[in-house]
């Protein structure tokens, strides 16, 4: 079960982490970059990204068939924040992150309703 959460780094630059579907989904370093591009106020916080698909406290569908990972954070320099990580599973088995971003508010993410709550 240890290795259940554990975080791999692969040899193409780019980390595993499992959802709460277990499914392995990956961070490549072109998609960080992407990331930090869009969302540069992300860029301490990778570890933080890996963990909210990994340990969110709530999963919302997507308009679109992808996931939303949120997972508030109260320890942020700017005070409390969500980090939402929009991410798609393909498979049982495989899965990558699309995007992720600092936001104070969730509503508008449960349009397409809350899949996963942790309990």
């Amino acid at each position: 079960m240890q290795r259940q959460n554990a975080l791999w780094r692969c040899k193409i630059e780019s980390f595993v982490v499992r959802s709460v579907n277990g499914v392995l989904i990956r961070l490549t370093q072109e998609r960080w970059r992407h990331i930090l591009v869009r969302h540069p106020e992300t860029e301490p916080y990778r570890d933080r990204v890996l963990d909210a698909v990994k340990d969110p406290d709530f999963v919302a569908k997507g308009l679109h068939g992808e996931l939303k990972a949120a997972k508030l954070f109260i320890d942020l320099p700017m005070g409390p924040r969500y980090l939402v990580v929009v991410y798609r599973e393909v498979g049982a088995r495989d899965g990558f992150i699309i995007t992720a971003r600092l936001g104070s508010g969730v509503s508008n993410l449960i349009k397409g309703g809350v899949v996963w709550r942790r309990k």
